[in-house]
């Protein structure tokens, strides 16, 4: 039996439950299931789960050091003896990221123990951080929210970010979070929205902030840009037609997709049908997802 297990946001859990569909085994903080799904909401995904009996903390180290020469645990249960297992082995250190980190990623596994003598392990994972708990040393000074660390996690991770020489517009942009991230990697900013923005972002030079409603600022009222970013505050169907009307005038597109209240699978489906490269739950995204679509993958 070939087994993946997601690991569950704390908030999403239905969500992710909803998506899988069929589960093998639930714990407080993962799901194991003999599908393997496109997963919008789980952390991260291991493929390939093995499950195995051990009889002593050092075979179930032998096992481990024999598959990958890094490991993060994830146990669920008997955590001192997780702990004495994993003292046999080299260890992921875990510690936030730097906003356009380089870090090399060795193969790494993740494994943990569901009792005593049964422990399930993976060298097939989907996050470059074990475990998908995106973290990073934080700017607290300059970004007025926190928001800007969703473009940080995507840009960082998954390497989805503009270059210099391009120029991008940053819909819904106040208080300007995303337009100061977007300002140190473009050439230039075309920063939209009705209410003005925070003082220390207005003075970034190439940052032209229009004081204008998002949704109905029009592509022929500025120059050619490269990508299309939103954080707007809006119903899911406005933000769809949104897209709509800038696709052919953008090649790239990265949204957040909010929901208010339950969320809006209906919604998702048609966002999928927009054929995006990517529609995730980012670790600091909050009940929303990132809709992201490229001219070239």
């Amino acid at each position: 039996m070939s087994l993946s297990c997601y690991v569950i946001h704390s908030q999403f859990k239905q969500e992710l439950k909803q998506e899988i569909g069929q589960l093998t085994l639930e714990t407080p903080e993962l799901i194991f299931s003999e599908s393997l799904v496109s997963s919008i909401w789980a952390q991260d995904v291991f493929k390939d789960i093995k499950i195995v009996e051990i009889q002593s903390i050092k075979e179930a180290a032998r096992i481990l050091q024999a598959q990958a020469p890094i490991w993060h645990n994830l146990s669920q249960s008997h955590h001192r003896r997780s702990q004495l297992i994993q003292e046999n082995l080299r260890s992921y250190k875990v510690k936030p990221l730097q906003f356009m980190e380089k870090r090399e990623f060795k193969k790494i596994g993740v494994w943990g123990l569901l009792d005593q003598n049964q422990m399930f392990y993976s060298t097939d994972l989907t996050c470059p951080i074990p475990g998908g708990k995106i973290e990073f040393n934080e700017d607290k000074d300059t970004s007025p929210s926190r928001a800007y660390l969703k473009l940080w996690e995507l840009f960082t991770v998954y390497g989805i970010h503009p270059n210099k020489d391009e120029v991008v517009i940053d819909m819904g942009s106040c208080p300007g979070g995303w337009s100061w991230v977007l300002s140190d990697l473009c050439k230039k900013v075309y920063s939209v929205d009705k209410a003005p923005l925070d003082p220390r972002i207005s003075i970034i030079s190439n940052i032209e902030f229009l004081k204008k409603d998002a949704i109905k600022l029009e592509p022929s009222e500025v120059t050619k840009v490269d990508w299309f970013f939103s954080d707007i505050i809006c119903e899911p169907v406005r933000l769809l037609e949104l897209i709509k009307k800038w696709d052919g005038f953008v090649d790239n597109f990265v949204c957040t997709v909010k929901f208010k209240g339950a969320t809006d699978f209906e919604a998702i489906k048609k966002f999928q049908e927009l054929n995006p490269n990517r529609i995730l739950h980012l670790y600091n995204n909050k009940h929303e997802i990132t809709f992201v679509k490229l001219k070239k993958s």
